[in-house]
């Protein structure tokens, strides 16, 4: 298998295994506020969007500077925002003094998490799918002369 389609395969294992280890991120917000028996700076922290699981995916891929660079900007700036808009409303929540307003914030920061990551989810298999997977060339880009001067 070609080196490029083995990257496209990891990238789309890497953000769907992410994105499900993020809920497991919503789920210990969930925990904190029920419980309140914990320190809640690693959940909620002014940088806990790079401590999460799907900020480590997303910082090793940042690091990179490939081509995808635009749609992992774009997550980047929707992730950041839930987490903050999340931090927020558990500290309103916490301290007794619930923003309504808040909770519409979280559920539009969360559609537009997705959103970003489906955007780019749906680019990866677009290239995915450019691929011949016998010759590991890209369709468009294969040739008749390419077998004839092998």
């Amino acid at each position: 298998m070609d080196k490029r389609l083995r990257e496209i395969d990891e990238q789309l294992n890497g953000l769907q295994r992410s994105v499900g280890l993020h809920y497991r991120w919503l789920v210990q917000v969930f925990r904190l506020i029920a419980q309140q028996d914990r320190d809640p700076s690693d959940v909620l922290g002014l940088e806990a969007h790079n401590a999460c699981d799907f900020g480590h995916w997303l910082n090793h891929y940042l690091e990179r500077k490939s081509e995808d660079r635009g749609f992992l900007l774009a997550i980047n700036e929707k992730h950041i925002a839930v987490h903050n808009i999340c931090r927020q409303l558990v500290d309103s929540i916490l301290q007794g003094k619930i923003k309504e307003a808040l909770f519409n914030d979280f559920e539009h920061a969360l559609q537009g998490f997705i959103s970003a990551a489906t955007a780019y989810q749906a680019h990866l298999l677009q290239l995915r799918i450019s691929y011949d997977t016998l010759t590991g060339c890209r369709c468009g880009a294969f040739s008749m002369s390419r077998l004839i001067n092998r």
